[in-house]
This record gives structure tokens, C-alpha cells and sequence, in this order.
């Protein structure tokens, strides 16, 4: 376990507490224990808000720091900071949205290349076949699977995966102890014990629409590419592709139907020349240098 690890999933846990807060504690003061008793006026010295001293005061007189360490023991959980060699070296990517990830499984799956797979929701005849044929390719390149864990898309690339006998990571948009939704609790489960399972929002986090356009951020910049299979252009699915182009994160995109609706998503970010058409999963693979 590492060091100080109780204090760093307090600090986590206050409500509104950012990844530069955390910068301001580790160059303000010479332990995170010092810092999660520091007064008031050396909370503010550093440079800590105002409305997060006063949920940190509130915080420390209900919880001691240890139980914390028991809650994530409790679900089976482990969790890793921006202070470990692990995180520093795989997920450096991740340094401005949240020093610290909860994870379940085998936490070194991240060190393999992992490739995301964006579409709806409600997935078509179409995109089902698409995804598939790609995962089962992505899979026989050596490359991981990396996505949430949502109806649709999400759920369908990874238990196509399983069945390849792949591995897989998911992504929650909730605490590493909820899973949403219920119905793929089993997915969750067959993910954890085969690949990895991991967040970066605190214990006890509910998923909401925020969350889950925040885990998919998480997604694209863990992803050495993403392939846009189908979407609105008006739908959230365009806006995690927009967030991936933004990154500067390889964008690939599956021409459809020009009648289909969810097609114009991938079709004008092809268009606009923000997206790579590709045919084959084998077009992504010499692009990345693995043909």
C-alpha cells in the first residue's frame, strides 16, 4: 500500500477538490498529514479555496483517514497516486484531471497499448457489426480494449472481446463500489477478474451525465487512438471525439450511410478532415506502426 495513501483518499473525497489542489498541499506542506490538520490560515496561505477549507474542516471532524483505507478494502478495491513510478510512467496523461485512480483487477493491463471504440447508446445493425469486426482484429494485433461500461457500444465491445478471449479495460463514470447500470454487474465482475476495472471519482460517486463525459475523457487520453463508429453530430458522442481531437489523440472514423443519422457523426469529422477514414482495423495498425 502506498504512503499516506488514508490522506490522499480523504482529500479526494471533499466535494470540488481538484487535481491542482492537490499541488497546492504537496509544495505547501512537507506531509500530507500536516496538511490534512493544517488550520485554516494555512490552508489558505497555500492557496486552497475558501468553500473547499470549510468542507475539509467539516470533513476531518466526522472521518478519520483510516476509513477510508477500509471502505476501499471493504469493495475489494485498490487505488494508486500521482506519487507512484506506476502512474508516473502509464498514465501521465491523466496528471491534469486526477493524481489518484481506484481500480480492480490487474492494474498492469494498462501498460499494453488499449484502443477505444466510440458509438451510441442505442447501436444499429450497422455499428454492431462494425464493432465486432474490429475488436475482433484490434485483439489479434496485440492492442486492449478500453471503454465504459454502458449499454450499447460500450458492453458490446467488451463482451465481443471476452469472447475472442481478449482482455479489457472499463471505465467507470461512478465509484469503483457502484456499477452502472445494474444489469451489467456481470460484465463488471467477468472485466475485474480477466482485465481492469478503474475511476478516477472518489468512493461512493453516482454516475451523472458529467461523470460520464469526465470518464470518457479518461478513456481517450489512455487510448492511443480512438475509431468513431457512429453518433450524432450533435450527440455526446461528438463531443468525446471533439474532447480526443482537443488531446491531439488519434481520431479514426467509419464512413456510413450519408442518410443515417447516426452516421453524419463520423462522416463530418471525416469530412472536415479531423477523423482518418478506415475500412480495416489493419489501417489503424500501420498508422500506429504495428502492420
Amino acid at each position: 500500500m502506498e504512503k499516506d495513501l488514508e490522506f490522499w483518499l480523504s482529500f479526494h473525497a471533499i466535494p470540488g477538490f481538484k487535481a491542482d489542489h492537490f499541488g497546492l498541499l504537496k509544495s505547501g506542506f512537507d506531509s500530507w498529514a500536516k496538511a490534512w490538520n493544517a488550520s485554516r490560515d494555512n490552508l489558505d496561505k497555500v492557496g486552497i479555496p475558501k468553500s473547499i477549507i470549510n468542507h475539509i474542516v467539516s470533513k476531518r471532524l466526522k472521518q478519520n483517514p483510516e476509513e477510508q483505507l477500509e471502505k476501499l478494502d471493504r469493495y475489494g478495491a485498490k487505488a494508486i497516486t500521482s506519487d507512484n513510478p506506476f502512474f508516473q510512467h502509464n498514465l501521465q496523461t491523466l496528471f491534469p484531471i486526477s493524481p489518484i485512480i481506484y481500480y480492480k483487477g490487474e492494474l498492469s493491463l494498462l501498460e499494453k497499448e488499449s484502443i477505444s471504440l466510440i458509438g451510441s447508446l442505442q447501436t444499429t445493425d450497422y455499428s454492431r457489426q462494425v464493432a465486432q469486426n474490429i475488436i475482433k482484429d484490434l485483439i489479434a494485433y496485440g492492442y486492449i480494449f478500453i471503454g465504459g461500461l454502458a449499454k450499447g457500444m460500450d458492453s458490446l465491445c467488451h463482451n465481443t472481446a471476452h469472447v475472442q478471449k481478449g482482455m479489457t479495460v472499463g471505465v467507470l463514470s461512478s465509484g469503483i463500489d457502484i456499477i452502472y447500470p445494474p444489469e451489467n454487474l456481470d460484465l463488471s465482475r467477468e472485466i475485474t477478474n480477466t482485465g481492469v476495472l478503474i475511476t478516477d471519482k472518489p468512493l461512493g460517486t453516482r454516475p451523472s451525465k458529467n461523470s460520464y463525459l469526465s470518464s470518457r475523457n479518461l478513456i481517450t487520453r489512455i487510448s492511443v487512438a480512438s475509431i468513431f463508429i457512429e453518433g450524432k453530430t450533435d450527440g455526446i458522442e461528438s463531443s468525446i471525439i471533439s474532447n480526443a481531437i482537443e488531446q491531439k489523440m488519434p481520431v479514426f472514423g467509419i464512413p456510413g450511410n450519408i442518410f443515417s443519422e447516426t452516421s453524419r457523426g463520423p462522416n463530418l469529422f471525416i469530412v472536415k478532415g479531423d477523423a482518418t477514414p478506415i475500412l480495416h482495423f489493419s489501417e489503424v495498425a500501420e498508422y500506429l506502426g504495428k502492420s
